[in-house]
């Protein structure tokens, strides 16, 4: 077992953290989930990451220093080198040094990204994007964000801050989002968005709710357009024409040859996939929709884990102390 190369990929979520064990291969070897608490704050988190570390070593029966690398994936911009998240909307974290306070514990190269480029990453080396040149990932949950290879390499664009389809604009004075600005894509289509819109347009929301505990959710607004509710499926038609929108833009754009939908709601094929396939077909250059293939992730909700532990292999995402 020792002769094999090991990694840890953690990805940083708005609801959850992923923290597993990765062989050379792509295969989790050992993984553990817990709830993000993002009110609690970076030093809190990062506490709370070193345990789960552990926790994935203990249960694989390895040191630390069995490691090749630790990667981080969280959701928003960074400064890989410098191990400083900039900005993270859906964590409430500015010049976040959250690499540096895991390096405090673990002695070992530490690799830091946005949490879309860990999951395009994975996909390619592993998953949908096998055999490709040039592809797009956008993950949708929380928030929407998106990564991409070209030409075989993850692309951050000259200032580093590359993917942000999520805070392109759909609307000129639309809805505020949680970036401070308003317009967002991601204010239209993210899960978040989703639940505030199924709150306004479902009718008995209480006859929708599975969990009252838990309140109004994306999955309840799901189960509720499967059943053919009225409200629950404008909800989605709205987020899918915006979510369409962003897509034929990033396609006109970047011309990959894949789009992969990942992510908590991207990998709902009957309700969100297919019909963003028949809107993009519709709405893009005629040559270009019949070249450009939409699917679904194959690596799911565990990409960004796994493309995390990965981002070694690109120099430009290693922290240097």
């Amino acid at each position: 077992m020792m002769n094999e190369t090991y990694s840890i990929g953690v990805d940083i979520g708005g609801t959850k953290i992923n923290t597993g064990l990765i062989d050379a291969r792509g295969q989790i070897k050992a993984m553990t989930t817990i709830l993000t608490g993002s009110e609690t704050g970076y030093e809190v988190i990062a506490d709370r990451v070193v345990r789960q570390v552990r926790t994935v070593l203990d249960q694989a029966g390895m040191e630390i220093t069995d490691l090749k690398s630790m990667g981080f994936g969280v959701p928003g911009t960074v400064n890989s080198q410098a191990g400083l998240v900039l900005y993270a909307p859906n964590l409430d974290w500015r010049e976040a040094p959250f690499t540096e306070i895991i390096r405090r514990e673990f002695a070992i190269p530490i690799a830091l990204g946005q949490d879309t480029h860990a999951a395009v990453w994975a996909e390619f080396l592993f998953g949908a994007g096998v055999g490709c040149r040039n592809i797009a990932c956008l993950t949708i949950g929380t928030g929407i964000g998106c990564g991409l290879v070209i030409d075989q390499q993850l692309y951050l664009g000259g200032l580093k801050y590359v993917g942000e389809v999520g805070h392109s604009l759909v609307e000129l004075d639309g809805r505020p989002c949680s970036c401070g600005n308003r317009g967002c894509l991601e204010a239209y289509a993210s899960g978040t968005a989703i639940q505030k819109r199924g709150r306004e347009l479902i009718e008995d929301i209480d006859g929708v709710v599975q969990d009252p505990r838990k309140g109004l959710t994306t999955q309840d607004i799901l189960k509720a357009a499967g059943e053919g509710r009225q409200g629950a499926q404008q909800v989605l038609d709205e987020a899918v024409s915006y979510l369409g929108m962003g897509i034929v833009n990033l396609i006109h754009l970047f011309g990959p040859e894949k789009v992969i939908l990942s992510g908590g709601l991207g990998s709902v094929e009957d309700l969100i996939a297919d019909p963003v396939r028949a809107f993009v077909k519709e709405r893009s250059y005629s040559n270009v929709a019949d070249l450009v293939e939409i699917t679904t992730a194959e690596l799911g909700e565990v990409a960004p884990m796994i493309g995390a532990a990965f981002l070694y292999r690109d120099h430009r995402y290693q922290f240097r102390s």
